[in-house]
């Protein structure tokens, strides 16, 4: 594991994660990888690293999931980014992209979280916009599950 994952920050884990953009144009990314997973009360944590596949290698994403929200925190070698998810919110947030800052807001279409001690799933449905405009539409799916866990 990587040298931000650290013992007392949660449990070992296979996480999936499956990116997916239906517009402007129809993409998918799907990886495996080790993370970590936690709890904290009602509070979910799950951490992992980006992979090459997403553009955004070098980059810790971890996923704070609380009843009804999700918020995305991406850190690293891709600068800082911090995304919420609220069903029938928009939120908005400056973006990092390679070309600089820019200011994004994120409108949760669907947010479905059925998480447990051991893990469990979450998937987004948002659409992205730039200027008051639908940049793209998208979808990521993450399902955790703690290793060593039968």
């Amino acid at each position: 594991m990587d040298k931000h994952f650290t013992s007392d920050s949660g449990r070992p884990a296979l996480i999936s994660v499956i990116g997916r953009q239906t517009e402007p144009f129809d993409d998918e990314v799907e990886f495996i990888t080790d993370g970590l997973f936690s709890r904290q009360g009602e509070d979910f944590f799950i951490s992992y690293q980006e992979s090459a596949l997403t553009g955004m290698n070098g980059a810790l994403t971890t996923l704070h999931i609380e009843p009804g929200r999700v918020t995305l925190i991406r850190t690293g070698d891709v600068g800082g980014t911090t995304l919420v998810f609220e069903q029938g919110r928009k939120h908005h947030t400056p973006y990092d992209v390679p070309m600089g800052i820019i200011n994004v807001a994120v409108a949760a279409r669907k947010v479905g979280i059925a998480l447990g001690d051991h893990g469990g799933e979450v998937a987004v449905e948002y659409a992205v916009e730039v200027e008051h405009a639908v940049a793209m539409e998208t979808s990521l799916r993450v399902k955790v599950s703690c290793r060593g866990d039968n």
